[in-house]
Parts: structure tokens; C-alpha cells; sequence
């Protein structure tokens, strides 16, 4: 009975040789072979596929066989890339990748730039496109030489759509509820966009995103982890003819006042008009400066005052259009010429003006005497919000004794 056993073929690795088989190793080989002599023969694995000419050569037949003879076949040519190396999205970028066995070989394949260091190549995904690539290791020492082969597989980027909202203005307020962005599960971002978590839809607040045109961004990502992103623009303006960007400020600059303001955008905007008073009514023109027309640019505005009154002194800015209709700006007010701390309106309903030239403090208390409010107050002109107290009379105590009656409605 014969006492071999035949394997079927366990790699396709091509093996170096190291180590030369004697001829005694040989006609023990050829002795087993021949004359089927089993108690020299004991199975065991072998990983080469050889002929039975082969056998002779390197000590080994087509079967599994060890005749307590150490043949080492030497170390193996093979190409094994990282598994975080052999899937990649065709925007990955240029990626240095090693796995070829021994060391000293060269790389080969669509989109492979061999590094010429023996060890590693660089793989352009974008160059190989996407699709199941060969990528080639070859070993060769003078000695031995082969080849071994693996696979890189690129992704191509998911299809992505998306369209925004329609234009519109900041008076039409917060949107809810948008979409539009396929296929669903990616993320909403931008301008004035907030993504609402369910992978469908946004919401846009036009205020927040401000007076422009915003590019808003829909990203999704697939089971591939490739990401693409799509874009589109919305254009938000506004139904008034002129935004204020910065309130209208006045202060005190040496034995002048400046008055500053600055806008945001301006629609068929003819021009500014600097109105000022003595007592908070009955303002008259002191100047006029030149609008922009048609701008959705900052301008910024300035004025100096040459000659204001002593005492309390307010500014408005009427804004009047090409067509003759006009809006106001805020009021300002500053003290000049006196150190005399004043306040308006009074009565007041929520905000109060305190101006205060030199700073300092002020007490606010009930008709029963008691504290009910303190401030610290700067240089110039001071807001005091007192929508939270009850209607009734109070008085402001200052820093410098002086008493103010008020009247809160």
C-alpha cells in the first residue's frame, strides 16, 4: 500500500531558495519515491506545486511528504496592501501604500507611482478612476525573482443634488421646513441655515444670514464613506430702503460734536438730512450728505457739529429717496457745556437715556424709599431698561447728589 499523500495547491507564491538540498538528502528522496519505503516517509504540509524533476531539484514530490529533512523554501514573494488601503474614494488624493514582500521590489499598476524605495508607491485614485484596479509587486535579487498582485478598489463619489429656497427678504422671516437635497440623509449648512437632524430638512433664518447672496451646502455621505457636496445660492435683500448697520452715535470731540451712523444697504436712497434740537422735538436741518443711490455695501457716514447749543443736544438722521419719501434714524443725544447730568424721556415707558458727561452712577427708588435699581454710568449717553418695574413714581439719586423725578408708565 502506498503511503503518500497528494495535496491540492495552497498558494501561488513564488518561493526564493536559500538553503541547496545535499545529494544525500536527494537519493533519500528518490529512495522514497521509488521503492516506497514508509517508515521513512511521515505526511506534512508543503506549499509548492512541483514536478516530480522539480522533486529532485529542491527535495520535495508532489505529495506531502517529510523525511525529517529541514528544506526551507525561503521567504515568500507577496503583496498584501492594508485593509484601510484597499478601498478609497476617488477624492482621496495622492495615498502612500506598502505591503510588498521582501523588501526591495517595484510596484506597478493603473494610477501607481513606485516610490523607487523599494518599500512603498504612491495611488492617484482620480488617475485610476473608479473601479477594481491590479496593482503588481516584482521582486527580483539576481537569485529569485517574481510576482505578486492585489487589489485596490476606488469608489466614485455619490450623485448629489440640491436647489435653495427661493430669493427673498429679510422681512419675510424664518423659513421652515426646506429641503431639496437628495439623496436624503446628508446635512444642511451655510449662511443662516440650520440644519434640523433628520437628514430631509433645513431651516433658513434670512436675518441671521444677513443682506447678500449666501451660498448654502448640501453634503451627504454614503455606505462607502465617499462624500460629495452640492451648492446653490440665495439672495437675501430687504423691502426698506435703507439698513442700518450701526445706530446713530453722537459724542463729544473737543468743543464739538461728531455724529457717525453707517448703512448696510441702500435702494433708490437721494440723500441724508442732519436734523438737530434742544429739546428732544422740533428738529431742524443742519446739514445734508449724499447718499448712494443703489448699494449693498457699508458706507459709513460722519459729521461734525461746529456749533452745538450748551446743555442737552439731539440728533435724528432723516433718509429721503429719490422719489421724496423719507424714514428717520434713531435719536442721540450728548450733553455739551455743562456737567449737568440729564435724562428723557419722562415719562418713560421701557428704555431710558441717561447722559452722563463725566460718568459715574445712578440709584433708582420707589415711592417707598427702597433700592430697586443701580447703574454704573459712562461718559456720554447711557440706556437704563426699566420694562421690568412697575408704573408709578421714582427717583434717581446720582453720583454727584443731584435728585431726578421720574414717571414710569
Amino acid at each position: 500500500m502506498l503511503n503518500f499523500i497528494f495535496f491540492s495547491l495552497k498558494s501561488n507564491s513564488t518561493y526564493c531558495k536559500s538553503t541547496n538540498i545535499t545529494n544525500l538528502q536527494r537519493f533519500i528522496i528518490v529512495i522514497c519515491f521509488l521503492m516506497v519505503l514508509p517508515f521513512l516517509c511521515t505526511a506534512t504540509s508543503i506549499h509548492k506545486d512541483l514536478t516530480f524533476v522539480e522533486l529532485l531539484k529542491y527535495g520535495m514530490g508532489p505529495f506531502e511528504a517529510n523525511l525529517d529533512i529541514d528544506i526551507d523554501l525561503g521567504t515568500p514573494i507577496t503583496l498584501e496592501i492594508p485593509e484601510q488601503l484597499d478601498t478609497l474614494c476617488v477624492d482621496n488624493g495622492l495615498t502612500a501604500v506598502t505591503g510588498g514582500m521582501p523588501l526591495g521590489g517595484s510596484y506597478s499598476g493603473t494610477g501607481v507611482s513606485d516610490d523607487g524605495n523599494g518599500t512603498s508607491f504612491t495611488f492617484d485614485p482620480a488617475a485610476a478612476g473608479p473601479g477594481l484596479h491590479l496593482v503588481t509587486y516584482s521582486y527580483d535579487d539576481g537569485d529569485c525573482s517574481g510576482m505578486f498582485t492585489d487589489f485596490i478598489h476606488v469608489f466614485d463619489l455619490p450623485n448629489v443634488n440640491f436647489s435653495a429656497l427661493d430669493d427673498l427678504t429679510i422681512e419675510d422671516g424664518i423659513q421652515t421646513g426646506l429641503g431639496n437635497g437628495t439623496p436624503i440623509g446628508g446635512i444642511y449648512n451655510g449662511p443662516g441655515v440650520i440644519d434640523d437632524g433628520n437628514g430631509m430638512t433645513y431651516t433658513f433664518n434670512p436675518e441671521l444670514a444677513g443682506i447678500g447672496v449666501h451660498s448654502l451646502n448640501y453634503q451627504y455621505t454614503d455606505n462607502n464613506g465617499c462624500s460629495a457636496m452640492q451648492s446653490d445660492d440665495v439672495e437675501v435683500t430687504t423691502s426698506l430702503p435703507v439698513v442700518w448697520s450701526r445706530q446713530l452715535t453722537a459724542k463729544k470731540s473737543s468743543n464739538k460734536i461728531k455724529i457717525s451712523f453707517s448703512t448696510a444697504q441702500q435702494i433708490n436712497n437721494s440723500h441724508f438730512e442732519i436734523e438737530h434740537s434742544k429739546e428732544g422735538s422740533n428738529h431742524k436741518t443742519i446739514d445734508r450728505l449724499e447718499g448712494e443711490g443703489n448699494t449693498t455695501e457699508e458706507t459709513l457716514y460722519e459729521f461734525i457739529h461746529e456749533n452745538p447749543t450748551r446743555g442737552t443736544n439731539y440728533y435724528r438722521v432723516k433718509q429721503v429717496d429719490y422719489d421724496g419719501q423719507y424714514s428717520y434714524s434713531n435719536v442721540a443725544s450728548v450733553i455739551y457745556g455743562t456737567d449737568k447730568v440729564s435724562v428723557y424721556p419722562n415719562p418713560v415707558n421701557d428704555l431710558l437715556t441717561v447722559n452722563s458727561p463725566n460718568g459715574g452712577s445712578v440709584a433708582i427708588y420707589n415711592q417707598l424709599g427702597l433700592v430697586v435699581g443701580g447703574y454704573k454710568l459712562v461718559g456720554g449717553q447711557n440706556e437704563v431698561d426699566m420694562s421690568n418695574m412697575s408704573d408709578g413714581i421714582y427717583l434717581l439719586k446720582f453720583f454727584d447728589g443731584s435728585v431726578e423725578r421720574l414717571v414710569k408708565k
